[in-house]
């Protein structure tokens, strides 16, 4: 049985977003590792293609942080879309001293 614990207060992920977050960090770590270089890191069916392509453009779940270029390829069967992507370069983010607001 687990311990409990200290209360974390917070809003809770969607259900199933933090798997799908973990499903695709190792894809996302070996982009970054190769920045500017195109690669092939999904073939399936055309909605799944369309939808990793669009999560992938507007950065979202495990690829906040980061800008990215990525392009979806249907084929006639519909079934072995493909997605190309690339690391352009991490976001800037705001520091916590307070002085974004100067």
């Amino acid at each position: 049985m687990s311990a409990p614990m200290e209360p974390v207060f917070g809003d809770p992920p969607p259900p199933g977003a933090q798997a799908a977050q973990d499903k695709w960090m190792p894809t996302r770590d070996g982009l970054i590792k190769r920045s500017s270089e195109w690669a092939l890191i999904l073939v399936g069916h055309y909605v799944e293609v369309q939808n990793l392509a669009t999560s992938i453009r507007k950065s979202r779940g495990a690829w906040t942080g980061h800008a990215w270029e990525a392009t979806a390829r249907n084929t006639l069967s519909r079934t072995d879309a493909k997605v190309w992507a690339r690391h352009i370069k991490p976001l800037d983010t705001p520091n916590d001293e307070g002085d974004e607001h100067k």
